[in-house]
């Protein structure tokens, strides 16, 4: 008896689905970016693709916990890490968010670290509030300065 250590061609290709997708000819860095824009880009084509479910399985699948990276099946890794029920890397278990009554108000520089922790786009008002912070910041340290070079 004859031993054949290749799978015959009648077994379909776990990836086979990949051939029908929306991005095929696309580049893969479309789908590998952080750029805000880029993502936005690549949820779109995402979209309506026929293959979606598949792709996300692949990429819940083939990535371990911890180090998602990417747009699979028009998610990103946030979006992943808490269809998974992961802890996200803010330490909060996903979907865990604070009630929206409990959070600080836009306007204000806790305000404008939420909305960086949480991968949002900054309002003017928390960009401002940020802002004058960091000229208030920057002040105290010129004063500390003058102050320094006074006792000098």
């Amino acid at each position: 008896m004859t031993v054949s250590h290749h799978a015959p061609d009648t077994l379909p290709n776990s990836l086979a689905w990949a051939k029908r997708a929306a991005c095929t000819d696309l580049p893969l860095d479309l789908f590998f970016s952080e750029a805000e824009g880029t993502v936005a880009d690549a949820k779109r084509i995402c979209g309506p693709c026929p293959v979606r479910e598949k792709c996300l399985a692949e990429g819940m699948n083939a990535e371990p916990a911890g180090s998602r990276y990417g747009i699979f099946g028009g998610l990103t890794p946030d979006e992943r890490t808490a269809l998974a029920g992961e802890r996200p890397k803010t330490g909060r278990p996903a979907g865990k968010r604070r009630p929206r009554e409990h959070l600080s108000p836009c306007g204000t520089t806790a305000a404008y670290r939420r909305h960086q922790r949480w991968g949002e786009q900054p309002c003017t008002a928390c960009r401002e509030a940020n802002a004058e912070r960091l000229r208030k910041q920057a002040r105290r340290k010129a004063d500390r300065e003058t102050r320094a070079e006074d006792q000098a």
